[in-house]
């Protein structure tokens, strides 16, 4: 059976009212071969990035939406690392940081929510 990375996201019961909230993810020293892992923890935890069509004047424009994680080399040989803002209600942010600081504490690399 094959599953794709959005099927949980979809699956989950979401909640009737939950506001938003803006966090950065940074990562320093991850093995490289995590970044799938972390990925798919993210498609997992977060909701997708919704253009921000609700507010005609808001701030954010769909061009200013990521729709991907921008790894970067660390100075450590085989590692990487990255730094994103996300932005998703705080039950998921709270889920997501828990897993991904199971997976540091595990693989032992630096990431904070």
């Amino acid at each position: 059976m094959t599953t794709t990375l959005i099927a949980p996201t979809c699956a989950r019961p979401r909640p009737l009212h939950s506001p938003a909230q803006r966090a950065v993810l940074t990562i320093h020293g991850m093995p490289r071969h995590l970044r799938l892992r972390v990925e798919e923890l993210m498609a997992v935890h977060l909701s997708p990035p919704a253009a921000p069509v609700d507010d005609p004047l808001d701030t954010e424009d769909i061009w200013d939406t990521v729709w991907f994680t921008r790894w970067h080399n660390d100075s450590v040989a085989q590692t990487v690392g990255c730094r994103e803002v996300l932005v998703a209600p705080a039950h998921e942010l709270a889920a997501f940081r828990a897993r991904l600081t199971e997976l540091a504490e595990t693989f032992r690399f630096q990431v904070s929510v």
